[in-house]
């Protein structure tokens, strides 16, 4: 029982180290290099830093993880249930479609209620020369626009997490096949064992009943030799003969 209880643990923990993994390097593929022109009475000062587009990876890391372990414990396991493949694959993408879907429509409706209202303060303007001009404090207001470029590389991250799931799911279902055949053997193994010792060897058996047979004619009882007799041939028939396919009717 300690053991397993370890087993989980580590299980748990190695999962929690899988998911921080994953919001960094959410957080790294959704960063970006800004370049910021600020009119400042008349003039023009020019920075580049590296700004998150994405303010809200937390919500994509909970459809990641609705995703991963929706299939592992739900999805897959009920795929496996029907018998026509194409049934289960449709199974498992309507799932992931329906993720990915639900994560693109609430982050970018999250991401459109922080679009500023109005026009943007005096001095900062998009300009002619393709670059994004910074409204203080309202990242978003260009960062709609990235977010739906950027889905092509959430995709990517989705794909990513599904193929993971797939296999985690194969491994677990591996390793627990495994360990229910090797408890049916050692169970097997176990009976044989038990029922070999149960048993009384026939050579002794008969042994016995020719020294029994030998005793009861030399005391001169004929007719306990002669039932000794049929009760060997009796057992005999039981152990070697009984198995054939044909039996004499004599």
């Amino acid at each position: 029982m300690h053991r397993i209880k370890v087993k989980h643990i580590i299980e748990i923990l190695i999962h929690l180290a899988f998911w921080i993994g994953v919001y960094y390097t959410l957080n790294s593929l959704t960063s970006s290099t800004v370049k910021i022109r600020v009119n400042h009475n008349g003039k023009i000062m020019e920075r580049s830093e590296v700004d998150t587009i994405f303010p809200y990876s937390r919500f994509t890391l909970a459809f990641l993880a609705l995703l991963f372990y929706g299939n592992i414990f739900l999805i897959f396991k009920k795929a496996l249930r029907y018998k026509s493949l194409f049934a289960g694959i449709a199974t498992a993408a309507g799932w992931f479609i329906l993720v990915f879907l639900a994560n693109y429509i609430l982050v970018g409706s999250k991401l459109s209620n922080n679009l500023p209202i109005g026009p943007p303060p005096p001095g900062f303007a998009a300009g002619n020369d393709g670059l994004n001009h910074l409204v203080p404090n309202h990242n978003a207001f260009f960062a709609i626009g990235n977010w739906v470029h950027m889905q092509l590389t959430m995709l990517l991250i989705f794909l990513t997490a599904a193929g993971l799931s797939i296999a985690y799911f194969f491994l677990k279902e591996w390793a627990r096949t495994e360990l229910v055949r090797n408890q049916l053997e050692a169970y097997q193994l176990s009976t044989e064992i038990k029922f070999l010792k149960s048993q009384i060897n026939p050579h002794f058996l008969f042994n016995t009943l020719n020294n029994l047979f030998s005793m009861a004619q030399e005391k001169g009882n004929d007719e306990l030799a002669d039932g000794i007799s049929k009760l060997s041939g009796m057992m005999r028939y039981m152990i070697y003969d009984s198995n054939a396919g044909g039996v004499p009717l004599k």
